[in-house]
């Protein structure tokens, strides 16, 4: 049974509520004993549930679990560790105070709320879609806790529900009219790598991190073939594509003028053991090819609807993607490497001959590689 007591103090009553379950005693004090009251009785309620915390959540606090969580995942899923360290700070800041078990739902969308209230570097609010990652973030800490920590009886983030994300299909290009508009762009940067990149990343498909970050020990000339390692698929599965003849001539350049000191092919200019920023080069050819509304990553919907054209069934445009979606028809569809090998340089002899062979020759030689 709850007990309420009210305190005298200088700055005015206050009302401590204190429950007695199984031996152990918990305690909180309040402003107001209707909230003393309704504290109380939901931790009754949530014994009866089988939810009472353990003595772990009202010694723990939100700050302890992201300690643990993150130093297990620095080691199990360094890939993702970054972002992942980003978001819990965030929430560290705002929920890290608190004890396990003080940790309502209300506590979290109220913090939810000035996560997509604030303006990120770039000015602009956060998005529906970046709070749900936050949010996953958070509701992965949780459930670590539960799982396998033992400290949480029950997982709170569960409870709530993700914010709504608008619709945004991705945007292709019009292969007669923009692509070669756009390679053209690319092919008058400042950024010599600009082009080429933009012609693999057309051609293969693959994502911008997995294509910045080629390094010369994943180039197979004489055979001709990339090798993207698990560390840098998003699957977690490691891929390797064949370069078509029209796509051949960027990657030989590229591979003749990598780092040499990093055997990175697109070096950073200032730092060479990173992969280079080309955002603004990007930004700027985008706008002298007079397209809008595409971003780089748009590049992998061209490139997949360039597969369908060129005859992939869509199993085929799965796989080269390296995506796991369509599962039960990737499940059912076991294509080949030999197979995949032939898509690649199909579709770039079928979409991408003319364009490739035009705005070859902006591959110059560089004065200033190393």
């Amino acid at each position: 049974m709850a007990q309420i007591r009210m305190n005298n103090g200088k700055k005015g009553n206050t009302f401590t509520a204190r429950v007695r379950i199984k031996n152990k005693e918990i305690t909180r004090t309040f402003k107001r004993k209707t909230d003393a009251k309704k504290w109380a009785q939901k931790q009754e309620d949530q014994f009866d549930l089988g939810r009472f915390p353990n003595n772990e959540a009202q010694k723990r606090s939100v700050a302890d679990l992201f300690k643990h969580y993150l130093k297990s995942m620095e080691r199990e899923k360094p890939k993702g560790y970054k972002k992942l360290k980003e978001h819990l700070n965030w929430w560290q800041t705002h929920l890290g105070t608190l004890k396990l078990f003080e940790v309502e739902a209300v506590n979290i969308c109220l913090a939810r709320e000035e996560l997509l209230n604030e303006t990120t570097y770039r000015g602009k609010l956060r998005s529906p879609s970046t709070a749900n990652r936050y949010m996953s973030s958070l509701r992965m800490a949780f459930q670590f806790g539960v799982q396998r920590l033992g400290w949480l009886p029950f997982n709170i983030v569960k409870q709530i529900a993700q914010l709504a994300e608008p619709d945004t299909p991705g945007r292709f290009l019009d292969r007669k009219v923009e692509l070669p508009l756009l390679a053209e762009a690319c092919g008058k940067s400042r950024n010599k790598r600009l082009l080429p990149l933009f012609m693999l990343a057309i051609g293969l498909g693959l994502r911008r991190n997995s294509l910045v970050g080629l390094h010369e020990s994943e180039v197979n000339l004489s055979e001709r073939t990339v090798q993207i390692p698990r560390s840098r698929m998003k699957r977690d599965n490691m891929i390797t594509l064949t370069v078509s003849d029209e796509l051949f001539p960027y990657l030989e350049w590229l591979y003749e003028h990598r780092n040499l000191s990093t055997g990175l092919l697109f070096p950073g200019s200032k730092n060479p053991s990173k992969p280079m920023d080309f955002e603004n080069a990007w930004k700027n050819a985008l706008k002298r090819a007079g397209i809008e509304n595409y971003r780089f990553h748009d590049n992998r919907h061209s490139a997949g609807s360039y597969f369908t054209e060129s005859g992939c069934t869509l199993a085929e445009v799965a796989a080269l993607l390296g995506q796991k979606t369509l599962v039960m028809a990737l499940r059912y569809s076991h294509i080949s490497d030999e197979h995949k090998a032939k898509k690649a340089p199909e579709m770039s002899k079928a979409c991408l001959a003319k364009t490739a062979a035009a705005v070859r020759s902006h591959l110059k030689p560089l004065q200033s590689d190393s």
